[in-house]
């Protein structure tokens, strides 16, 4: 993914460029995840000061729109997607998670 939001895949076999619409804000060293069907954007430096916002990409639009806005500012970030899972499990009606322990 480059500063003005271009997106880019080159696997061995099936190489494949999707140029995107450029980010609100240019970005680089920021991490990118995929979710309910949006490429998110966290972080990252737009060339003097690293960066609080977040903006999510749709691809059936090819838009980059506002999402949120971090607490602190971050460059060379990673982010994740985490699962949540339903509890407790059928098999385990005794099992219990408290959110104070995610």
């Amino acid at each position: 993914m480059s500063v003005t939001g271009e997106l880019e895949k080159d696997a061995s076999d099936q190489p494949l460029r999707v140029c995107a619409d450029s980010f609100g804000t240019p970005r680089s060293t920021h991490d990118l995840v995929a979710m309910d069907g949006w490429l998110y954007a966290v972080g990252g430096n737009d060339g003097s000061s690293s960066l609080n916002s977040i903006e999510k990409y749709n691809p059936r639009t090819n838009k980059w729109v506002a999402a949120s806005c971090m607490f602190t500012r971050r460059s060379s970030v990673g982010a994740a997607v985490l699962e949540l899972l339903n509890f407790p499990p059928p098999s385990s009606p005794t099992l219990s998670v408290s959110s104070t322990s995610l």
